[in-house]
């Protein structure tokens, strides 16, 4: 699926409070006011099937990347930070991050072509940080955190189900989990996860490496420091 990209620097996207213009060096190709849906847009992006990406203060909309035509939006999704905005490469899905009214954050899951919300962390009651995409298995693995616990979280797209979560290890926090924020790091295992015979999972965090199986159980544990 190729990500048709509005923003290079052959194209220009300017933001005037809840007005978008889309143009390239010849002509204005088409403008959007949103202030109705969005009232002040916060920031936009591009999602890999096309579809911009609006953030603002009344929501979260999708648009035609071509006519600027609003596709869907969603009132509920506020005070989003564009820095946790990440599209699953290949898929038309991008995940944010969601700040309620009472400070506490969840993590969604949408799909840019029509809003749907495939996946709310809240439900879970974990932080989701980054993702690996296996897509052998139509599926995606969440690297999050509960509960001051590293967690991972097995996620089906094909089938829209959450198959497991189960817990790894502790989880850093104080003065390293700040470095780490911003180094902009955003999860913990050191490699990408390796899927092997299309049943087993072999994942690799500090100095330990787990086995674990499609259907949760983890196999075996291996630590450097019993070799």
């Amino acid at each position: 699926m190729r990500k048709q990209n509005f923003f290079k620097l052959t194209m220009l996207c300017v933001i005037f409070q809840s007005t978008i213009f889309i143009a390239n060096a010849q002509e204005k190709l088409w403008q959007k006011d949103l202030k109705e849906s969005l009232y002040n847009v916060s920031w936009i992006d591009q999602a890999n099937d096309g579809t911009i990406i609006a953030s603002g203060d009344k929501g979260l909309t999708g648009m035609n990347n071509n006519t600027g035509e609003v596709i869907w939006s969603n009132p509920d999704i506020k005070a989003v930070s564009k820095s946790t905005f990440q599209n699953i490469e290949g898929l038309p899905f991008f995940h944010i991050e969601q700040v309620g009214l009472t400070g506490k954050s969840k993590t969604l899951l949408i799909d840019a072509s029509s809003g749907k919300i495939l996946f709310d962390s809240k439900e879970e009651d974990v932080k989701i940080g980054t993702h690996h995409l296996l897509p052998s298995i139509s599926s995606i693995l969440f690297e999050a955190k509960q509960n001051g616990k590293n967690k991972l979280l097995l996620f089906n797209y094909s089938d829209v189900q959450t198959k497991w979560m189960i817990e790894i290890s502790e989880a850093d926090g104080g003065l390293k989990s700040l470095v780490k924020s911003a180094m902009g790091l955003r999860g913990f295992l050191k490699f990408h996860p390796e899927l092997i015979d299309d049943n087993k999972i072999l994942v690799g965090e500090k100095e330990i490496a787990h086995m674990i199986n499609l259907s949760s159980a983890i196999i075996f544990t291996i630590s450097a420091n019993s070799l």
